[in-house]
């Protein structure tokens, strides 16, 4: 097949003032960037992380999994809304920026503009042309103290290549990395310290490695508290 692609990253990010801690990952499966939504499939969500396909991706029950269990059945609910496309995209998308931010948490891909290979979902078939401009988020968000990376293999290197574009080395620390936000315009203020975490990914490749699905699911469960429950 071997084509290429052009593609723009669908969605802005999500990162309020009041943010503390931002999900980041790559850019949505090649359906979710078309122009047009006629692509999508039905139990597709129309947002980040809302890929159906070979199973789906799980990022989002397991971070209600962590925050808020009680509210379970309500996300699969609004997995299975029948209404029209767009209606049901408004809704989907407001119920989880709700979420978002009733636990200061952001969420936002390192790609803006990129060229994909055989309209493959795998990052590794993604050359990126254009990353988004995290530095200025971060100056808007002054109490994110934390960036959790949902792989190591590309979004992880590609932070690390953005955060070189804007002279600013990624450092470790024992065994955290992290990275120093000058001061905005003031370079009499101390730098601002961001931890970089990097997430097991959350797409359904993953299960490969797995007996099943629920000891799949039981690992990210774990590895997703611990992380979380660390970084508050």
């Amino acid at each position: 097949m071997n084509q290429e692609e052009i593609q723009f990253h669908p969605y802005s990010p999500f990162i309020p003032e009041t943010t503390r801690r931002l999900i980041l990952g790559s850019a949505p499966p090649s359906r979710f960037c078309s122009p047009n939504k006629t692509e999508l499939k039905d139990k597709d969500i129309d947002y980040y992380y809302g890929s159906y396909s070979r199973g789906y991706n799980l990022l989002w029950d397991l971070l209600f999994h962590i925050f808020e269990p009680e509210s379970l059945s309500e996300l699969k609910n609004i997995r299975n809304l029948q209404i029209p496309r767009e209606e049901r995209t408004c809704t989907q998308q407001k119920f989880f920026q709700n979420f978002l931010q009733r636990y200061y948490l952001g969420i936002a891909d390192i790609l803006y503009q990129f060229i994909r290979r055989d309209q493959s979902s795998a990052d590794s078939n993604i050359r990126p042309l254009k990353f988004l401009n995290l530095t200025e988020y971060l100056y808007h968000s002054a109490e994110l103290q934390t960036i959790f990376c949902t792989s190591h293999y590309k979004v992880f290197i590609w932070l690390k290549q953005y955060l070189h574009t804007q002279d600013i080395n990624l450092l470790k620390d024992a065994e955290d990395f992290y990275f120093l936000l000058p001061a905005k315009n003031n370079q009499s203020l101390p730098s601002r310290k961001i931890s970089v975490k990097i997430l097991p990914s959350p797409s359904p490749i993953g299960r490969l490695r797995f007996p099943d699905h629920k000891s799949f699911f039981d690992n990210l469960l774990k590895l997703y508290t611990e992380l979380f429950k660390e970084n508050v």
